[in-house]
Order: structure tokens, then sequence, then C-alpha cells
């Protein structure tokens, strides 16, 4: 506000010059009334992105930008707007580089990848121990889990968990011996008990299968307040593995830093700033673990945000027999927050697993249910109609909520979705279609959805859909156990959604280990990490890409008026490339990556190499890639 005043006293001065010359020349303007850009990037492709439209049509380009209190001041031409460069403004020459806006990432888990790393570089930390086992059959998994907890477990302290990593095909494919342990109860949570005792929390995990021993269900029970016993019908003692995906990101958070509140804060710092480096400056997660809520709160009232997140979460699922009561209570607090950190939706949490627990029409479940094995069923499709967890979602919307699917892999539960959301319509005579269209709701990930006949509906909902290039690789062996031909192009077919007037947003939850280029250019190729080629029709070209990871990303995220493109009066964020992402070879295209990151108009992350020809020092976290190592994408 302060700076506001001050550029409404430098009209008045002007307008003092022009309409009494003689009062200026006796008196010139104070220095501090005048505003200068605090920082102009010039010499540079400055692609704005400013058209919203499904086309690829990437808008203006300018060569010169000037940034002032936070926003978009001026851009043009280098004469342009290097005129309105003051004593203090920080001039970075791009020698001809590219310039777009910064990358909205509107699925991804920076905490959980975060606390990852912690755990990692901490292997001696009384929060949690790790152990990675080996075997080809179930038979030699048995025995060497079982020579691990006998052997080494004897210096773990009581109260600290033991993460038992099984095998586990690569490119979070699901399924192999470690699940097939796990899903056949090749080792019960009694059976662990007998070994470890009842007072060290153990956890057996080949995703999607997992299980718990009752050490851990009392831990949980004494952070979250739940009871075992309150389970929905259809889980049983192997269906802790719907639980385990969830606490295996919670309980070392809600848990061991329950009162390390400020530590934990300083590890949520380091991954966003990490993801700063790669280029991220705003993206969207739902929050797992209270006490992440907590750290997350610290940094945004020190103002230390590195980038912008937009927050979904589903803490209301958490070993809470009545969740519907309590979304029921919580009532509309859509965009609660400022333009650093803002409350975005209630998220479903995962509608289905990843692989092979998925809800599709691929697989009979209807015929399922029917045959008896509900446990099955419910355990594959968790918001079905008759359950608790559907009738949730009906009762938040009709709340006035706004209810996104943050984890959705297969086509029947998109359907569930959107049947939840049409009868909350039904319900209640203030939930208009329309109200429906301007909450703009969205699904996530694309795994094995949406079916062809599915994209008439979700356009008429006014949905938009979130998708990453992981599923082309974790959804490969089941289409190719169900039917190749007939399922590929079920897999992220994000043409086929944008030529029915779907809007697409990129999602990247692969970490940023290999840049975040590199988990966009499969869009273009459609080859998958194991190098299968699924549905090449399906592709789009980099203009249509990079809109998915700036405008469309921003209106996803329903900050459009102030997020996604480079234009005048909107908010300051930019990276300069390596290379010019529209000319490129596409062989090189993922091997993109920043050079400066300026969120809010302030620089978050500048390269020690551009920082040594611009003369300045580097700033934040260096980021170097595996392909800088040697080691490949």
């Amino acid at each position: 506000m302060r700076k506001m005043n001050s550029s409404f006293w430098v009209i008045q001065a002007l307008l003092m010059a022009v309409l009494v010359p003689g009062v200026v020349r006796a008196q010139a303007v104070p220095s501090d009334l005048i505003v200068y850009p605090n920082l102009i990037v010039y010499n540079a492709k400055i692609v704005s992105m400013d058209d919203y439209d499904i086309n690829a049509n990437v808008g203006s380009t300018y060569r010169a930008i000037a940034i002032r209190d936070k926003r978009i001041f001026k851009l043009g031409t280098d004469q342009e707007v290097l005129r309105y460069a003051g004593p203090d403004t920080v001039r970075i020459d791009a020698h001809g580089r590219t310039v777009i806006p910064g990358v909205i990432n509107v699925h991804t888990h920076i905490h959980d990848n975060a606390m990852n790393k912690w755990v990692d570089a901490n292997p001696n930390t009384t929060a949690v121990k790790v152990f990675r086992v080996q075997g080809e059959d179930r038979a030699e998994i048995r025995k060497n889990v079982e020579v691990l907890m006998r052997e080494r477990m004897g210096n773990i302290k009581p109260g600290q968990w033991s993460f038992f990593y099984l095998p586990n095909p690569a490119f979070g494919t699901g399924g192999g011996e470690g699940y097939d342990f796990l899903r056949e109860a090749d080792m019960t949570a009694a059976e662990i008990d007998e070994i470890t005792g009842l007072d060290k929390p153990v956890l057996l995990a080949a995703h999607p299968a997992y299980i718990i021993n009752t050490a851990a269900m009392n831990q949980l029970e004494n952070i979250y307040g739940g009871k075992t016993e309150d389970y929905p019908e259809g889980w049983t003692e192997v269906g802790f593995a719907d639980l385990g995906v969830e606490y295996r990101r919670e309980v070392v958070v809600d848990g061991y830093f329950a009162d390390k509140t400020d530590e934990l804060k300083e590890i949520l710092y380091a991954g966003l700033q990490e993801n700063a480096a790669a280029g991220i400056t705003t993206y969207s997660s739902h929050i797992m673990g209270i006490q992440n809520l907590d750290a997350y709160m610290r940094l945004f009232r020190e103002e230390r945000m590195p980038i912008r997140f937009g927050f979904t979460h589903y803490t209301g699922f958490t070993m809470n027999r009545d969740a519907e009561g309590f979304y029921r209570r919580m009532g509309d607090l859509f965009q609660l927050g400022n333009e650093y950190m803002w409350f975005q939706a209630i998220g479903l949490g995962m509608i289905d697993h990843g692989p092979p627990l998925f809800c599709s029409t691929m697989i009979d479940m209807e015929a399922l249910a029917a045959e008896g094995k509900k446990e099955d069923y419910y355990e594959w499709c968790r918001y079905a109609k008759d359950t608790k967890n559907y009738q949730t979602i009906v009762t938040a919307l009709s709340n006035g909520s706004r209810v996104v699917a943050g984890h959705n892999y297969g086509d029947l539960s998109a359907d569930h979705y959107m049947d939840a959301i049409e009868e909350a319509m039904e319900k209640s005579p203030e939930i208009t279609l329309e109200h429906i269209r301007s909450l703009r709701l969205s699904m996530d990930h694309g795994g094995l959805y949406p079916r062809p006949d599915q994209l008439p509906r979700i356009k008429n909902l006014g949905m938009m859909l979130g998708m990453g290039s992981a599923a082309l690789s974790r959804s490969l062996p089941w289409i190719q156990k169900y039917g190749f031909e007939k399922y590929q192009g079920w897999v992220m077919p994000t043409k086929r959604a944008l030529d029915a007037g779907i809007k697409v947003a990129w999602e990247g939850e692969g970490g940023v280990d290999n840049g975040l280029f590199s988990l966009m250019t499969p869009f273009i190729t459609r080859e998958n990490r194991q190098g299968v080629i699924v549905a090449a029709d399906q592709a789009v070209d980099r203009n249509t890409l990079l809109k998915m990871a700036t405008a469309w990303g921003s209106e996803y995220l329903m900050k459009e008026d102030d997020l996604g493109s480079l234009e005048l009066g909107k908010s300051a964020d930019l990276l300069v490339l390596n290379q010019d992402w529209f000319t490129a070879p596409q062989e090189d295209l993922d091997q993109t990556y920043p050079l400066l990151t300026v969120m809010g108009g302030e620089i978050r992350y500048l390269r020690d190499e551009f920082a040594q020809e611009l003369n300045m020092e580097p700033v934040g976290y260096q980021l170097r890639y595996n392909f800088e190592r040697g080691g490949g994408n």
C-alpha cells in the first residue's frame, strides 16, 4: 500500500510539473517518491503465453520486461523498457535467451519428496529405519524379511517405525512378487507381532500393497484418535493396504516431527527451493501429514515461501469414521489465504489406488461385487456409490465446498466422482449446473481415463483434467494384459480431451532430478520409460504442451487473472531458459532448464554460470541434473 501511495504522489508531482512549471524548478521531486522497476530483463525472446484458447498460439512476444512491486510493469522493446530503469534497478541481459512464464505444476508432492530425501540423508534418525528387502520369489522374500526383523531390529527403539520395502517393478507399474506377497497375506500382522513384539511399529510395502502390525495401528490411534474397528465395511487385515500408503507419508511427519515443527519447516523450505531452481513457481498438492500444514504456515507467516502453493487436503478422511461430518462443518474455504499460499479445495485422496488396484471398466468390477468379493471391490473402488466416501463428496459439494479428485487412476472411479457431483446437484437446489461449472472441478493423472464416451460429460460439467507422463509407464503392463490396441487410447488421452474442448493442465510428480522438461516431453513423443510408444495419436506439439504448464495450469488453479502468462499487471513469475524451447531439436527438449527463476518479482534462483556471466552472485539451491552428471534421463 505504501508503494501505491508513492505512485500516487509521483503522478501528483508530474501534474505539478505540467501545470505549475515554476514550482518544479523551485523544488525538485524528492527521490523517495519515485518508484523505479526493481528488475528488468532485456535482450531476450519473451514469449508471453497470453493466448489461453485451445490452439498452438503462444501469444505475444517481446524483447524486454520490467518488474515493479512484484508485478509486470512494462513489456516492449529494449529501448521502450530500459528507459524506465533507475539507479537501483537490477538489469539482466539475457543475451537472446528465451523467457517464459514460471511453470505451474498442478500435482506434485514436494513435501513428501523433501521428507524422503531427509530420511535417506539421516539413516540413524530415530524417526524411521528403512530396510530394502530382496528376493526372487515370495518364499525368499519371506525368509529375508524374517532375517532382517530378527537380526537388524534389535537396536530399534520402542515407538520407532521400521519400513520394509519389498521388491517392486520399476516405473510404478505395480504387481510383482512383493505385491503378491502382501496381497496373498504371506505374512500377517500377527506373525510380524510374534517376531518384533508389540512396541515396534512395522510397515511392509510394495506399492500399492501394504500391511502394518499391531504396534503400528496403536501408534496411529494415538496420533489421529481413530480406532481400528472404525474401518469401513470391506477392509480386512490385508486391507491395511488402503491405509498404508497414506500413513507411510504421514507417520514420520506427525509422529517424529510432532514437536519439531521448526526443523520440519526447514526441510520443506529446502524442497521448495530445489523446485524453484527447477523452474516451478506455483504448484498444487494435497497435504498429507498434519504437521506439514503447521510447518507450511510458519513459512507463510515468515514470508519465506519461495514458490506459490495452492493446497488441498483430505485430513477429514484420516482415520476418521465421520469424514462426512467433518466436511459438513468445514464450509467454503476456497482460495482462503494470500498470493503465496491458499486453500485450493477438499482433495479426495485416492479414489482408487495406482496399478494394479485401479477402479476401471477394463475389469468387470460389478461382477466382482456380485460374486460376493466386496472386499476386493471396495479396495479397488474406494468411492463407489454405496460407500461413506461417496456420500462425503455429495455432502461436501452440497455444503458449498470445492471438491477435486486429486488422485484418480481408472475410468470407473471417474464415473463415481461425476455421479457424486450430479447427485449433489439433484439434492441441493443451490448446486446448479452453472454453479458446478463455476467451480471448475478437476481430476488428476489420466492413468486409464477418460474413455471417449466420458468426454461429453466432463465437458458438460465444466471440468479440467490434470495429466502426467508417468501414466505412460505405469499403465503399460495393464493395457498389455487387458488389450493394448483396445485400451492404449485411454492412457493420458491429451489430444482427444483438447479436441473435445476440455483443457488439460500439466502435472509432474516424479521429482526434479531429471529436470521438469523431461517430465513434459513424453506428451510430445508418447514414448514411455520402457521405450514403448503408447497411443501416438494422442501426442501434442511443444507449444500446446507449454500452455498446459503455464496458462492452462493457472486456469486449473483458477488463478488466470494473476498467473500463467506474462501480461501487464500480473504477478511477475518468469524463467530464463538455457535453450530455446520453441526451436531446439525435439531430441534435446528434455534437457531444457532454467538459468533464472523469478517469482513475485524476486530472483529465487540464479544458476552459477549465468550469475558469472552477469557478474552477480548465484542465488538459491544450485541444482544439478542427472544428465549433467552423466546419468541420462
